[in-house]
């Protein structure tokens, strides 16, 4: 027997027993529905080997990872080329998950993957709603002809716990006829206070990277600094610390997250979706400061190069009307 070390390939701070443990954490590697750039499949195995970069303690949360006990089942395997196939592999497996008293912690993959997920828990979870937060709408009908797409997963999602009980948080592109369904149905919101109206449900949380990536970039909001700050307080602290009291019966990380600065002083984001407790040092010691603060200062700086070249410009325009 060799000595080792080997490197783990599940989670750290896992509990190695799926018996004794109350969530189960369920890697999800597909990409097949994807229309722009393809390799979400590889991300949970990724993100996996990025977690032993982390602490298991979160200063933040005052807590271990051991104390969410959470077991680490793997990626599923799925037969490839096949999305329907692959959905129902899902499906079966979270419903067995919460068929032995367990709740789901989802790592995909593409967005697609939450539909199986919706599927199988609103099987056991009565009062079920949804609060997707994304910079995209996904509530298309269908893409290019087909209904199972990443760019409809919210809208069939929707479909099985009913639009009044979805709630989308940081949506910032999709179509015309998207937005008209957001409106009719009152689905975006802006306030925490707007979730009020699930206080009594169980709640479904899906996020994905995009979300933080345009926090990240200065996409969304204004590009103020202050501004930009009190949109991510808005967005996660109030919004999470009004769900305090509510239990969230699963979690997406979608396939970029774990690249995000907020990762390495976090302890693990699992925590902020397990518990789903308020995050207001999250927010500002992690958000603002190492990932909207340094985009907002390299934005000033180009705005004040383009500023610079105006000027020049006109000065030199000007020099050669003079003459």
């Amino acid at each position: 027997m060799l000595t080792g070390p080997f490197l783990d390939r599940n989670w750290m701070g896992q509990n190695e027993d799926y018996k004794t443990s109350n969530i189960v954490m369920l890697g999800m590697p597909f990409d097949g529905t994807v229309s722009y750039r393809p390799g979400s499949r590889f991300a949970p195995e990724q993100i996996r080997l990025a977690s032993w970069g982390l602490e298991e303690y979160s200063p933040y949360f005052d807590k271990h990872l051991e104390d969410c006990n959470f077991h680490d089942a793997g990626d599923l395997e799925f037969p490839l080329g096949n999305t329907e196939k692959s959905l129902e592999v899902i499906k079966n497996n979270v419903e067995e998950i919460y068929r032995d008293g367990k709740r789901v912690f989802g790592i995909g993959g593409e967005h697609l993957v939450t539909l199986p997920e919706i599927q199988a828990v609103s099987k056991y979870v009565d009062n079920l709603a949804i609060v997707h937060f994304d910079a995209h709408t996904d509530l298309r009908e269908e893409y290019l002809g087909e209904p199972l797409s990443h760019s409809a997963v919210i809208r069939h999602s929707a479909e099985i716990v009913g639009f009044e009980n979805l709630k989308q948080i940081g949506i910032r592109s999709g179509m015309k006829e998207e937005f008209e369904l957001m409106k009719k149905y009152g689905t975006l919101i802006h306030e925490h206070s707007e979730l009020d109206c699930f206080k009594n449900k169980n709640i479904f949380v899906k996020t994905y990277d995009k979300l933080l990536a345009n926090c990240k970039h200065g996409a969304i909001a204004n590009t103020e600094p202050e501004k930009l700050k009190a949109f991510a307080k808005r967005e996660f602290t109030k919004v999470l610390e009004s769900c305090t009291n509510k239990e969230a019966l699963g979690a997406n990380l979608d396939k970029q997250i774990f690249k995000l600065k907020a990762w390495k002083s976090l302890g693990s984001f699992a925590v902020l979706l397990l518990t789903v407790k308020p995050i207001d040092m999250f927010t500002e010691n992690i958000i603002i400061k190492k990932c909207v603060k340094p985009q907002m200062d390299y934005f000033n700086k180009q705005h004040s190069k383009m500023e610079n070249f105006a000027q020049y410009k006109q000065e030199e325009n000007a020099s050669e009307k003079t003459a």
